[in-house]
């Protein structure tokens, strides 16, 4: 299982386990708790080809557990942000992959830790592993593309944190059947979608640092993942070199943040309990309003500032 608004970083490093343990014989099982636009495609073409019954849900998944059985935790390793936290619970065999920097509430308690901060991202890390796995691991055509995908939107298509592994990796992902058509129609957006990312990037305040700040209607459809394409979609902006957009529900409001690397979102989020990369980092704020929200992360960024005076 990954992180809750799976992505398809989640989707393709998942897939890519599965794939390792049906060569050693195991039967292996993607948790997901919901189905979002951004793996929408992906899922719809996995029940397409007869293998959605890979894919169960949190409840599903605490009725098969055993004390025996592997709990594999891909593109995260906070144990409050997991799909199903109290799996965790259920097993002594856990083992964590993720490119992420530790964070306050890491699962600590893995048999296995594989991190790497300087991967581009977790389906970069799982194709890795495929190889060296067994040479006869033969990885479907769809598996590549998805863990195509997944390294292509955690690089922004190649763009950032991308280092020569990350070629060799989608070498060998393209070796294999990697299909570049079937990886950009995975990112393909509805037009209500579009439209929202469109209203949110509209809204968008942008500093004289060059930081852009916006915010998505409160419990907007996927929220979260609409606010990180608004982030995403504000970076194109001529002058804005960092964006931050928040997303309210009645829980609590999430922050995705995005940069080209001269402003260091992550230590901004950091300060508001987040976490990620230099480039792409997030946070979550339970039971805050959107205006509270709002003020801590402009108190963070004025600490930011005052710290980087250069910026």
């Amino acid at each position: 299982m990954g992180h809750r608004n799976s992505d398809m970083d989640c989707i393709g490093a998942a897939l890519g386990v599965v794939t390792c343990a049906n060569h050693v014989g195991a039967h292996a099982y993607i948790v997901l708790d919901a189905v979002n636009t951004t793996i929408e495609d992906a899922v719809v073409t996995l029940e397409r080809s007869g293998a959605g019954s890979l894919i169960i849900t949190p409840e599903q998944a605490a009725e098969m557990m055993r004390e025996n059985s592997v709990l594999v935790v891909v593109d995260t390793q906070r144990a409050s942000v997991t799909v199903a936290p109290q799996l965790l619970k259920m097993t002594e065999h856990i083992v964590l992959i993720d490119h992420h920097r530790r964070s306050a509430d890491y699962i600590d308690n893995a048999t296995l830790h594989y991190l790497e901060t300087r991967a581009s991202s977790a389906s970069e890390m799982v194709t890795e592993v495929m190889q060296y796995f067994a040479d006869s691991v033969k990885p479907s055509a769809f598996t590549c593309s998805a863990l195509l995908a997944g390294i292509t939107v955690d690089t922004k298509q190649f763009a950032f944190n991308v280092g020569s592994r990350t070629f060799d990796a989608a070498g060998y992902l393209r070796r294999n059947g990697a299909d570049l058509s079937s990886v950009k129609q995975m990112f393909q957006n509805d037009y209500e979608s579009y439209v929202r990312c469109a209203n949110v990037v509209e809204r968008a305040k942008i500093r004289r640092s060059g930081i852009a700040i916006s915010m998505c209607d409160k419990n907007a459809p996927d929220s979260q993942l609409l606010a990180a394409q608004a982030a995403d979609e504000l970076l194109g902006i001529r002058g804005v070199y960092a964006a931050f957009v928040l997303a309210e529900t009645d829980e609590q409001v999430a922050i995705s943040g995005r940069s080209y690397g001269q402003i260091n979102v992550q230590v901004i989020l950091e300060r508001l309990g987040g976490g990620g990369h230099l480039t792409m980092a997030g946070a979550q704020l339970k039971g805050a309003t959107s205006d509270e929200a709002l003020a801590k992360l402009e108190e963070a960024i004025d600490w930011y500032e005052t710290e980087n005076p250069e910026r």
